[in-house]
């Protein structure tokens, strides 16, 4: 499932508006709108959405294998690049991983 719909559907199961939403985040309505919006948003501003749901990412194998990589040193970078969410899935996917959705 993309990303931005498994925000929305997790907002409809839960009940919670655009305008809650920027509540929990600090972002305004508007700019919560313009994020499910958008193909590709910035994974920062996902994780803090995803936060504010009681969510997180995980990075995973696609084989369901051991990672190789340090995912903490990786969430780093992406947090200090805040690269599109889109982009950064197609070169994790490239890579044989692959985002998780998951509650905390």
């Amino acid at each position: 499932m993309e990303v931005i719909e498994y925000i929305k559907q997790t907002m409809k199961e839960e009940g919670v508006t655009q305008m809650e939403l920027g509540r929990r985040t600090g972002l305004t309505r508007q700019s919560v709108f313009d994020v499910l919006s958008r193909a590709n948003p910035n994974f920062n501003t996902v994780r803090r959405i995803f936060n504010a749901l009681d969510r997180d990412i995980d990075i995973r194998k696609k084989d369901g294998g051991e990672l190789d990589i340090d995912k903490n040193s990786l969430y780093a970078v992406f947090e200090r690049e805040a690269p599109g969410f889109g982009k950064l899935k197609a070169i994790l996917e490239a890579m044989g991983y692959e985002f998780q959705y998951v509650r905390k």
